[in-house]
């Protein structure tokens, strides 16, 4: 047995505030479930320097994840092996509950914190996280390093850029259930699934209305007074029947993502009505896409 010690070294998107001088005392947590002990360092001033100091971070805060392991175990820097000790997972959540106990503890001395929380579980996926350098290192020999970072590509083909052009001179806006759609799938991305969800919701229930009064209204007006409903699962009973059948009914290999749309206004009300955000791990997060291609569903032979 030895001792496996990795160290990321998180730049952070968005600059400290020590309002009261520094600090010296580290946050030491054991996680009996995995064996780990998460350690983070006091935040000191200054951005991260050395080859990752072009990526804009701000201040650097160190997060220390150590554990005794096998030598197999701790020679093994692959990112299967990193998943597999729950290395990534155990300093990422502390992270994020870190941040989440100071926005609380802050706003309780009136001072509102505007910086956004998530529980993201991949460190770098973090929205408060731009960079995170790892080190691993076992019995004090340093074996691998490597940057990981949650910026996003931002891609602009040719057809876009013509067709985005055509949009904006003719006035057209993006429907709001497919703009609501892309925002679940961003958050999904970003380690934030409780705000993926609701967004997703948001994308469906809107989707369902505008089907319901822009669309089945047109063969019978009584959908438009439907398309005013409350609820999802109401606004989805009108559209089976308009569209002839649940979501995805001619094509059963989407079962699955047809439940998982079907489950997400329970889903949204256990963690919206009753603070259950515990419920996400016992699903599928997958949420966003799902969505999407229902929205696209939905809407397909009006677009024809």
């Amino acid at each position: 047995m030895g001792t496996l010690h990795v160290i990321l070294r998180v730049g952070l998107a968005y600059p400290l505030s020590l309002s009261a001088g520094p600090l010296d005392t580290p946050i030491r947590i054991a996680l009996p479930d995995s064996g780990n002990t998460v350690t983070i360092d006091p935040p000191s001033f200054g951005p991260p320097c050395g080859p990752d100091a072009h990526l804009g971070a701000f201040e650097e805060i160190v997060v220390h994840v150590e554990r005794q392991c096998g030598d197999k175990e701790g020679r093994d820097i692959t990112y299967a092996n990193n998943e597999r000790l729950h290395i990534n997972r155990d300093a990422g959540r502390v992270f994020w509950q870190l941040f989440e106990h100071l926005r609380d503890l802050e706003s309780q001395a009136h001072f509102v914190a505007t910086y956004p929380v998530a529980p993201a579980e991949v460190i770098q996926r973090n929205p408060l996280v731009k960079v995170c350098h790892l080190e691993w290192t076992f019995d004090g020999e340093t074996l691998g390093r490597q940057t990981f970072t949650g910026l996003p590509l931002v891609p602009i083909g040719e057809v876009a850029w013509a067709d985005a052009a055509r949009r904006l001179e003719k006035g057209i806006s993006v429907p709001a259930y497919r703009s609501f759609a892309l925002d679940a799938i961003y958050f999904e991305d970003a380690g934030d699934p409780l705000r993926a969800i609701v967004m997703a919701c948001a994308a469906w229930e809107t989707a369902l209305r505008q089907y319901l009064e822009t669309v089945a209204s047109i063969r019978d007006p009584a959908y438009y007074v439907a398309s005013s409903g409350q609820g999802i699962p109401r606004l989805y009973e009108f559209v089976k029947v308009a569209r002839g059948g649940p979501l995805f009914y001619d094509q059963p290999e989407m079962e699955l993502a047809r439940k998982t749309v079907e489950d997400l206004p329970q889903l949204r009300n256990k963690l919206l009505h009753r603070g259950q955000r515990d419920v996400i791990k016992d699903v599928a997060l997958g949420c966003a896409v799902p969505v999407l291609n229902a929205i696209e569903w939905l809407f397909q032979d009006v677009h024809k």
